[in-house]
C-alpha cells in the first residue's frame, strides 16, 4: 500500500481520539512515536493491517466499526482535499483516468471540491 492510507489512518485516529492514541499505536506496532509516513512511500500491507489491528485495540472501537469510520473519512474528508483535482474536470470515468496526467504534472483545476456526505 501507499503510505497514505496510513497518513489518512492517522489523522483518522488524532482527530477523533487524540494524538496520544496514534503515538500509542506506533510505539505498541514497534515503530518510532515520531515516524513520519510519506504518501508514495511504499508501506506493506502486513504493517498496514497490523497498525489498524492496534488502532482497533488502542482506541476500542471494533476493527469492522474501524474499517467503516476509514472509508467515511478518507471518502468525506481525506481524498477530496488530497485528491480533488482528480474529480475537477472528471464527468464519466475515462475522463478521470485521463485526467492522472495533469494531476502528476500539477496542474490546477481551479474548480471546488465536492461537499461531503452527510
Amino acid at each position: 500500500m501507499k503510505g497514505t492510507v496510513v497518513l489518512c489512518l492517522q489523522e483518522l485516529v488524532e482527530k477523533r481520539f487524540g494524538a496520544e492514541k496514534w503515538k500509542q499505536a506506533l510505539r505498541t506496532a514497534g515503530l518510532s512515536e515520531v515516524r513520519l509516513f510519506s504518501t508514495l512511500e511504499d508501506v506493506s500491507d502486513e504493517q498496514v493491517f497490523a497498525l489498524a489491528g492496534i488502532v482497533s485495540k488502542t482506541t476500542k472501537i471494533p476493527r469492522e466499526r474501524l474499517r467503516e469510520m476509514f472509508g467515511e473519512y478518507w471518502s468525506n474528508q481525506y481524498a477530496p482535499r488530497i485528491y480533488g483535482s482528480y474529480y475537477c474536470s472528471a464527468s464519466q470515468v475515462t475522463t478521470f483516468i485521463h485526467g492522472r496526467a495533469s494531476y502528476d504534472r500539477g496542474d490546477a483545476c481551479g474548480c471546488e471540491l465536492p461537499q461531503p456526505l452527510r
